[in-house]
């Protein structure tokens, strides 16, 4: 039997009973909700849409004016593999990444990196264990965690330009 064959047996199992679709599902619409909350809290910022991702990584982006005119923004990430909640720095395109990369590489936010993540500028944890039977709490914890960094990189990156 081939790989691709034991694979696709393997991902029919799992989906057989329909669990899988449903937590991708109900993971799917929290970060949606997630986004609302952050679109009423935060009207200063503009929102990308939610992006499904591949069962690796659900996201939405969030800017303002000047994070565009340096072509950044951030993602708020939750990664499926980890089942948590990350601030993604990210460029337009690797040389932009690589330029921010260098310009904050002695930051307190990438103290001990010492490679610059493959998607991203850097990558913080904002929830490493969420707990979903409390959604309030948990969105409220990711804004706050959320907006808090957001506007503190923003600020570091006005200040070495």
């Amino acid at each position: 039997m081939n790989e691709l064959t034991q694979l696709t047996d393997y991902y029919r199992e799992q989906l057989e009973d329909g669990k899988m679709q449903q937590a991708y599902h109900a993971l799917v619409n929290y970060v949606m909700k997630l986004k609302i909350s952050m679109v009423n809290h935060y009207p200063e910022y503009k929102y990308g849409n939610v992006s499904q991702g591949y069962m690796d990584y659900t996201y939405f982006s969030v800017s303002d004016e000047y994070l565009r005119s340096k072509k950044l923004r951030f993602g708020i990430v939750f990664n499926h593999r980890l089942l948590s909640f990350e601030l993604w720095l990210i460029g337009q395109n690797t040389a932009i990444q690589k330029e921010f990369w260098q310009k904050l590489r002695r930051s307190r936010w990438l103290t001990g990196n010492s490679q610059m993540p493959c998607y991203a500028v850097m990558e913080l944890s904002l929830i490493s264990a969420p707990d979903f039977s409390n959604t309030t709490r948990l969105t409220e914890e990711i804004m706050k965690m959320a907006a808090g960094n957001i506007c503190a990189i923003t600020d570091f990156l006005k200040g070495i330009d």
